[in-house]
Order: C-alpha cells, then structure tokens, then sequence
C-alpha cells in the first residue's frame, strides 16, 4: 500500500477509542498517542517500536508514521493531532527538528503528563467560550513536559517540504505521462534524491506509487461508468497500454479490469490503495 498524505483542516482533534491507522501516512500536524491498555506498534520514518500502556508516542508534522496491529488489536489509546500553529512557541522547533526517537515509555514521563492529556481532551469537548485558550494552554505545557523526556536532531528543512510537493503533484497529474525527470525538472530536486524518498520514506517505488493511484481511479470508473470501455478508462487513468493497465490492475486488486466492473457495478468502492486526500 502506497503512504497517504492527509490535508488535515481543524487545529485541534482529540480522539478516545481502540482504532489507529496501521498503514503508512503524513500530514502537516503533529500527532501524538497515549495508549491506556494493551499492546501496540508505532513506526516513524524507519523505526517501529513497542508501545506499552503509559507510553507516549509523537509524529512531528510530514513524518511517515502508522500503527501496526499486535495480537488481537484490542488496544485502547488517547490520541491528539494538533497544527503547530497553535502552539506557536513550538512552531520553528517542529519545522527544524524531529525526535531521536519518537516514544517516551511510561517511566520516563513527567508524572503530570497523564493528567494534562485528559485536560486537553476535557477542554477540547467543553463549550466555554474560552475553550480554545484553556485548551491551547494545556497543550503547551504537555508538550514542554513531553520534550523534556526527548532527545531531538536537526533535520533538512527541505526533506518535508520536497515529500509534501511530490505527492501533491502526484495527485494532480497522475493521469497524464509522469517520470522522475519530470518530477525532478518540475520541483528542481534531484530525481535520485526523489527515487530516495520514495524508496526510504514511503517504502515503494515510484512507478508502483502513480499505479496505485491510477488504479483507484480506474476501479471508481468501472464501478460507476458501465458504458465506458475498458481501453478508454485505462487511457483516461494514465496508461499508455491495455497491457500495463491490465498488469497493473492484476496486481494491486487480484483480478481482471472486466471481472472488478462485473463483481463491483454500482457499488461505491473503497479505494484498492490510499491517495492524497486534497
């Protein structure tokens, strides 16, 4: 599965419950989770690590980041996703630095930590009108709790930006002839440093990334498209052969471009693969 960006909108979500994303995605908040009970995975970028209950673990903004499901998934968590801008004594150090490593186990916390998570997730649900300030100052002295248990590095500003532009242009023009050089002309970026973080951050390879996108497209238009031909809808996709396409199509649903349109006609799809979310 390709990694997904999500354009995430609201400043503040706070979320109780047992589901966390398992697959790979990035966006531009920060993301953090308090797991309460059970056992769980995290990776960012290219570490995965155990996570314990009391365990805190943090994404900083276009970090590559997911939860894969240990035993039988019962984990239950506390999760914030916040924009840097509103904690803006922060915003320079979230766009300059990333965390060493991204989880803080539970004795290593700050022993107010806890209790300022569920005030962030009390005030985030209050109705006062003042409820923006309060919660915006719980946040701010979680997370100068939180980075006190961290060790943070400097990273290349232009590495997040770049990720973020690359799958942005993606998006936009996957369904017309896309290469690395045209990517890397397009960006002025290197287009072996372009194949470096596809391979690194998102664990895929460029061309099977536009394929997944593609065949998103292709499986929305079989469904919902039954006088279409076959041939034009991988034309219109970004194929430049039936044969790609078919390939292609094979590999990412596990059947044929006919056999997905007579299984799936007038049914509203999920996507085969994830995409960019505008």
């Amino acid at each position: 599965m390709p990694t997904f960006y999500e354009n995430k909108i609201t400043p503040i979500t706070t979320s109780l419950g047992q589901s966390l994303t398992p697959e790979a995605h990035l966006h531009n908040h920060l993301e953090m989770v308090y797991l309460t009970h059970g056992q769980t995975y995290a990776f960012c970028d290219e570490q995965t690590l155990e996570m314990e209950p009391g365990d805190v673990f943090i994404a900083f903004p276009n970090q590559v980041h997911g939860y894969p499901r240990k035993g039988d998934g019962t984990a239950e968590h506390n999760i914030i996703i916040f924009s840097p801008r509103v904690c803006s004594e922060f915003k320079d150090l979230f766009h300059r630095m990333v965390p060493v490593c991204p989880l803080v186990k539970a004795k290593d916390l700050d022993p107010e930590v806890p209790d300022l998570i569920r005030r962030i997730f009390r005030e985030n649900r209050n109705e006062s009108p003042y409820k923006e300030a309060v919660t915006r100052g719980y946040l701010i002295a979680f997370l100068g709790k939180l980075l006190r248990s961290m060790e943070l590095r400097e990273e290349r500003q232009s590495d997040g930006t770049l990720l973020k532009d690359i799958l942005n242009y993606c998006n936009r023009h996957y369904t017309e002839p896309l290469s690395l050089d045209r990517l890397s002309k397009e960006l002025n970026a290197g287009k072996h440093h372009i194949s470096h973080i596809f391979s690194e951050k998102l664990k895929i390879s460029f061309p099977d990334y536009i394929n997944g996108l593609r065949i998103n497209d292709a499986t929305r238009r079989l469904a919902q498209s039954p006088d279409q031909l076959i041939t034009d809808i991988a034309y219109d996709c970004g194929f430049s052969s039936t044969r790609t396409f078919n390939r292609a199509f094979v590999k990412h649903t596990g059947m044929t471009p006919r056999d997905y349109r007579e299984k799936n006609l007038y049914k509203t799809t999920e996507p085969i693969s994830f995409y960019i979310k505008d």
